[in-house]
């Protein structure tokens, strides 16, 4: 639900976090490098400016933990970067500063067929790799079958 968005508690994010990432990310925090941010539901993104432009991204379950996290940055230490942190601490802080999304559903609907082949069409000329899901993914049986064809095997 877009409009229910997840608790979340500075505890909860010192438990994912290393101390180091923790103060440093606080510091991005209280310096405003969050730029851009986001949710959907649970899922928190923005971009972090660090020594570069850094896109990361949060998944909080309905409790508020921390379920689901990626950071474009090296960082690979254990628990959660000084970005992810400082996103987190944004949310925390001042969740009226995201952007919030519609569900997919609430935002494909109504949209006829050719806009959606359109609109895939555009993702996979900026993520070609996305074709693979598509390939992968089995077609729909959604067809209907009137009854009167089951009455004879009845």
């Amino acid at each position: 639900m877009a409009d229910s968005p997840p608790p979340l508690q500075r505890s909860m994010i010192a438990e994912a976090a290393t101390p180091q990432s923790l103060e440093r990310g606080d510091r991005y925090y209280r310096q405003g490098r969050i730029l851009k941010p986001h949710r959907q539901a649970g899922k928190l993104w923005g971009e972090c400016y660090g020594s570069e432009l850094y896109k990361t991204s949060v998944t909080l379950n309905a409790d508020g933990t921390i379920a689901i996290f990626d950071c474009t940055c090296p960082y690979d230490w254990g628990g959660i970067c000084k970005h992810q942190v400082a996103l987190l601490l944004a949310y925390l802080h001042e969740p009226q500063q995201f952007q919030v999304i519609a569900p997919v559903e609430t935002l494909l609907e109504g949209r006829s067929r050719e806009d959606l082949v359109m609109l895939i069409e555009r993702m996979l000329k900026r993520n070609p790799e996305l074709l693979d899901l598509i390939a992968a993914m089995p077609a729909s049986t959604n067809r209907t079958v009137p009854l009167t064809a089951y009455h004879e095997q009845i």
